[in-house]
């Protein structure tokens, strides 16, 4: 069971990876309905749902991601923020570089 959800956040993530949004989305929502607490997979998920136009789900994810490790979605923000900076192409994100806490954060940030 943990081996599919595996599967379906690997195929989410490489689809999520080349901008494919709404392809991405499904392997990403299988996986995450197997395992909800991967934060990998709610990134993606949540990166996909703003880029497809649905910001007020996308903030449930990245909320839902945050929780689970503000860690791993700081290093996300310090990856980004670095590659953006650099002139390389990054996906969108929900965050600012800061760990945030409410979801007025991160609906300023995605402007809904």
């Amino acid at each position: 069971m943990s081996y599919d959800a595996e599967a379906h956040s690997n195929l989410g993530i490489a689809l999520h990876d080349r901008g494919l949004w709404a392809e991405a989305l499904p392997s990403l929502q299988r996986a995450l309905a197997i395992k909800p607490h991967e934060v990998e997979a709610l990134l993606a998920a949540a990166n996909a749902m703003k880029a497809l136009g649905r910001a007020r789900e996308a903030v449930l994810l990245y909320q839902a991601a945050l929780e689970r490790s503000p860690q791993l979605v700081e290093a996300t923000i310090i990856s980004a923020t670095r590659s953006s900076s650099s002139g390389n192409p990054t996906t969108p994100l929900a965050v600012t570089g800061a760990r945030l806490r409410s979801s007025r954060k991160v609906r300023r940030f995605i402007a809904i």
